[in-house]
């Protein structure tokens, strides 16, 4: 498969950085070193891969241990909607969980239960740290509450729009929320928690 421009650019660029950084090493301090490295080291969000190029990925892939890669890719990218990370966590989870054990048609619920578990206490400790109107907030999204400046959800949490605003605010800014045409939660092992811990 042929490399295309913008590939070789971006080999060039980190061979080129590569090389410069091992030549000035030599005349830097370690500590100086991690410095200008964490400064040129940047942090990238991954925006959401559109459906269809997802399933076909992932349906390709788990075609060579599954005869059951289209239910599994579906069920995949249902529950992660299609955020490379979460994806990528849990197809990797249902592929060891194939690869141990013949498929079942609740391998990828179970697989999500599994890695919920797994999490539980990262989940606490994050959830602790919320205060009561990011814990409600959290909660009216975990459930799926569409609106959140509704006027019954309004009355349900007795808070006010603006303070319920600044809360999707504050959570969206620490990356807790994501919004896309609406307010959701980044994550959806954090989000299937949240219920599972209020049922």
């Amino acid at each position: 498969m042929p490399i295309s421009k913008k590939c070789k650019k971006s080999l060039y660029i980190c061979e080129k950085f590569r090389c410069d950084f091992f030549r000035i090493s030599k005349y830097l301090n370690i500590r100086l070193l991690w410095i200008i490295l964490l400064n040129l080291v940047q942090l990238f969000t991954l925006s959401k891969i559109s459906y269809s190029d997802f399933f076909i990925f992932l349906q390709n892939r788990f075609s060579t241990i599954t005869d059951k890669s289209t239910e599994i890719s579906e069920k995949i990218l249902i529950f992660s909607n299609c955020h490379p990370h979460y994806t990528q966590q849990l197809a990797f989870h249902v592929w060891v969980a194939l690869e141990r054990e013949n498929y079942s048609e609740n391998i990828v619920n179970e697989t999500i239960e599994n890695i919920i578990l797994l999490h539980d206490n990262d989940f606490e400790r994050l959830w602790s740290n919320f205060n009561n109107t990011d814990k409600k907030v959290l909660i009216d999204l975990a459930f799926a509450q569409t609106n959140l400046l509704s006027a019954s959800v309004l009355y349900k949490n007795t808070s006010a729009s603006s303070t319920i605003f600044s809360t999707l605010k504050r959570l969206t800014q620490k990356g807790i929320l994501i919004k896309t045409k609406k307010y959701e939660i980044d994550d959806p092992f954090f989000r299937d928690w949240i219920v599972k811990k209020r049922l």
